[in-house]
């Protein structure tokens, strides 16, 4: 499933989240980017305990990606690879999401570590804001105002 959507989406950011650790990995599943965690965010018997410890640390891994000016905002895949006993309740499941819009996604969907998607259809029919292709002719457009107003100045 994670695989079949990072075809889909292939500009999403894929961040594998430990006890201790979150990484960037490129879509040929190797590691751009690690960071540790300043404060721990997780408890032995979940993986997000600390909230803000989590959001600081998953903020701090999305700007060592370089994300281009026009498009700040990118689709988050978050994949656990921790392996709950138990599994992922739905109140994780809604504060792993809520920690990938904080940190600046405009989506979040969140795997397990075998990578199957997490995310109900409820969770999956949420509005994207406007993607990458709505971006460019709006930036488009505004650089044409930009030069039509510029000319019309001198």
């Amino acid at each position: 499933m994670l695989q079949q959507k990072l075809q889909e989406f292939p500009k999403a950011v894929w961040v594998q989240m430990y006890r201790d650790r979150m990484q960037i990995i490129n879509h040929q599943g190797q590691v751009e980017h690690t960071i540790l965690p300043i404060q721990k965010y997780d408890h032995p018997r979940t993986i997000l305990a600390n909230f803000e410890a989590a959001e600081m640390t998953l903020k701090q891994l999305i700007k060592m990606k370089k994300l281009p000016w026009y498009d700040p905002a990118p689709i988050l895949f978050l994949q656990i690879k921790e392996e709950l006993e138990g599994g992922i309740t739905f109140v994780e499941n809604r504060a792993l999401r809520e920690l990938g819009y904080n940190a600046g996604s405009r989506n979040v969907l969140i795997f397990d570590h075998q990578g199957q998607c997490l995310n109900t259809e409820e969770q999956a029919k949420q509005p994207v804001f406007i993607g990458t292709i709505y971006s460019k002719i709006i930036l488009i457009i505004v650089i044409v105002l930009i030069l039509f107003i510029v000319k019309f100045m001198n």
